[in-house]
């Protein structure tokens, strides 16, 4: 499991000894795509110079996670009911685990809609996911 970096010095501004952990931060974004979004109860470490900062992986983590909701609740208005597919089709064409699947749409790898209050892929959804998967394979054997 990844681990968070100790910031010290700023990298942004060059502050010395400016870099402070904080406790529940607040992330905005608003998107013409997926509207408002907020996320509360987010830590880091943020410059106390400039203010800039970075969220922990359990933040970055809660932030991707609302956003992707925020696309799937947004998507839920477009996407027809028959375009909608299984976890297991997404895992299958993937070649990998539900677990992984559902994983990947939590993240925003694969795009996803609310079906019943459980995000589900949709067909072009599974067609775009494949293909990023085809071009890494595809890479993986050239670079070796």
């Amino acid at each position: 499991m990844a681990k968070d970096k100790v910031w010290v010095d700023c990298p942004v501004c060059g502050e010395e000894k400016s870099m402070e952990f904080r406790k529940n931060q607040v992330f905005n974004a608003s998107n013409e795509d997926f509207g408002k979004i907020k996320v509360e109860g987010l830590s880091g470490y943020f410059c106390k110079a400039c203010s800039d900062g970075f969220f922990d992986i359990s933040s970055k983590n809660k932030i991707k996670f609302a956003i992707s909701e925020a696309k799937a609740k947004a998507l839920s208005e477009i996407v027809k009911a028959v375009e909608v597919e299984t976890i297991a089709r997404l895992a299958k064409e993937l070649h990998t685990s539900k677990t992984y699947a559902i994983q990947a749409m939590r993240e925003g790898k694969v795009s996803s809609v609310f079906v019943a209050g459980e995000m589900r892929p949709f067909r072009k959804s599974i067609e775009e996911a494949k293909k990023m998967y085809l071009a890494k394979k595809k890479k993986k054997l050239i670079s070796h």
